[in-house]
């Protein structure tokens, strides 16, 4: 929709004909989907290609999805940056999901993206990175972490603060390896190298690396990703290990010293992530003429305007419905021009957002704002209720978009055990006991653990939910001998690790 209005006539003027206000809004709806035409076709050459009729075709079950829309003409941030990244976040797994998106464009935006839209690959593109697990091969084999070496390594050592996980981690794991900083010796001939460096690169990754939330990525962090995935709208659909190229990771801060031994001995949780890649190309030429699609509507009288300020909840915000969050509501706040103020809320649970099929909205009307993009700022507030107590208030904050995007204000983490079995079963060590406490919005919270020399630590992964802000966490560690006496350690993990054999008081620790 490009709208134009009246402008004032510059001081000075000379012609008659001048250049108007307005600019476009840019909104749309994407519907993710599976033709069913589709998978008839692809059932149908598998048959013939293997030359079986009793072959079909089931769907992927995906873990998560996140999404990326990029352009160059819908940039409302930076002119210098070719191609940005205009929103990010969590997507629907299940087929028939819907998002909605909104930008405002000025006047040479507007028409830039018009044109765009009249040719065959337009200047708006949607990327989903659908994430799905399974288990590795066995793999039987020991990897070495030098802390000193890798603090000191080219790849890491340069005062990187933020790195895209994308093809070029992947290249700096391979240096670490080649420079010695990593040594990962492989028992038995039948291992997969290959596949067996993408479960070590994962793990080292998770050790490394702290990931953002869509919201918290940096400008210069944004521009990377969005050329990466400008690459995958090219290349068409794709697939990537680890954690994906949608994303922001920052380099943590290592201070280990010495080394550390990581073993693996059977099979291991990994996942793979696939593109998917939607291009805006040819919309025009099908929908032109249709005024319900693409319009042009001059605006006059503001006193007759209202606006409508939509509330969008994030994927991850609608799984935490039935688990962390009770509910929502968002104030919004609009200081009018004759100094009155419209104070409007929505509240936002479980049940309430499934009546309201995800659309919910609150509206604003003209108190003498002639000022239209003044008009267009208003002040909003979020309340958080957390299920089994506790709560979180926002800063108010001024906006200008038609939509408020509602992410959790929390992220879970996990806290892995690491050590040598063998060693605390030698040592006369019967159970070691893990306690962790955390902080969630001013509430105490601890989980512990028992472990035994025969336990499996996989099994025994702490897995935690603390605010954004929150990267520590308080951590005891108990280790009983078998002639009951005790020892015990006590710091701060900020790192996701706790080394469970290195018991204070012996030589080294």
């Amino acid at each position: 929709l490009r709208y134009m209005m009246e402008k004032p006539v510059e001081e000075g003027s000379s012609t008659s004909i001048n250049q108007a206000d307005g600019g476009g809004l840019l909104h749309f709806v994407v519907l993710y989907d599976t033709p069913a035409e589709k998978i008839e076709a692809a059932q149908a050459a598998l048959q013939k290609q293997l030359d079986n009729k009793e072959i079909t075709l089931n769907p992927v079950v995906f873990d998560k999805a996140k999404y990326a829309l990029v352009s160059s003409v819908v940039n409302p941030n930076d002119e210098s940056v070719k191609t940005q990244m205009l929103s990010s976040g969590e997507a629907p797994i299940m087929e028939g999901g819907r998002m909605a998106f909104s930008f405002e464009l000025d006047p040479a935006r507007s028409k830039l993206l018009l044109e765009s839209f009249k040719m065959a690959t337009a200047d708006l593109s949607l990327v989903f990175e659908l994430a799905f697990s399974g288990l590795s091969d066995h793999y039987e084999a020991e990897l070495e972490i030098d802390w000193t070496e890798v603090r000191k390594s080219e790849v890491f050592g340069g005062g990187l603060d933020i790195y895209v996980v994308s093809a070029d981690v992947e290249v700096g794991m391979h240096k670490l390896l080649r420079d010695n900083a990593i040594k990962l010796t492989v028992k038995g001939q039948n291992a997969s190298m290959d596949k067996l460096l993408n479960v070590v690169y994962d793990k080292l990754l998770k050790l490394m690396f702290e990931p953002f939330q869509p919201e918290e990525i940096p400008r210069e962090a944004e521009a990377g990703i969005a050329e990466a995935l400008g690459g995958l709208v090219k290349g068409g659909a794709q697939e990537a290990l680890g954690f994906g190229v949608n994303a922001a990771y920052k380099l943590q801060d290592i201070r280990t010293e010495g080394q550390s031994y990581l073993t693996f001995n059977g099979q291991y949780p990994v996942t793979r992530n696939h593109f998917v890649t939607f291009n805006a190309g040819g919309l025009y030429t099908k929908y032109g003429e249709n005024e319900l699609i693409f319009k042009d509507v001059p605006l006059w009288d503001p006193a007759f305007k209202q606006r409508d300020v939509f509330v969008s909840v994030d994927g991850s915000l609608e799984r935490e419905f039935d688990q962390m969050v009770e509910g929502v509501t968002v104030w919004l706040r609009k200081k009018h021009v004759d100094g009155t103020e419209t104070l409007k809320d929505v509240f936002i649970n479980q049940e309430k957002f499934k009546e309201s099929n995800g659309l919910l909205s609150m509206t604003y009307l003209n108190h003498a704002d002639s000022n239209l993009i003044d008009w267009l700022e208003y002040d909003y507030q979020t309340i958080w209720k957390f299920t089994g107590g506790g709560s979180y208030t926002t800063d108010w904050k001024t906006e200008s978009s038609s939509m408020i995007n509602l992410h959790v204000p929390f992220t879970r983490r996990q806290i892995e055990l690491e050590g040598d079995m063998q060693t605390l079963n030698d040592k006369n060590i019967r159970v070691t006991r893990v306690k962790i406490d955390y902080d969630f919005f001013g509430e105490n919270r601890s989980n512990s653990v028992n472990v035994r020399p025969d336990d499996l630590l996989p099994d025994k992964t702490f897995e935690i939910t603390v605010p954004l802000n929150v990267e520590k966490v308080e951590y005891q560690i108990t280790w009983f001998n078998k002639d009951g006496t005790r020892v015990n350690a006590s710091g701060i993990d900020e790192y996701g690790l706790l080394f469970i054999d290195e018991i204070p008081g012996e030589e080294g620790n």
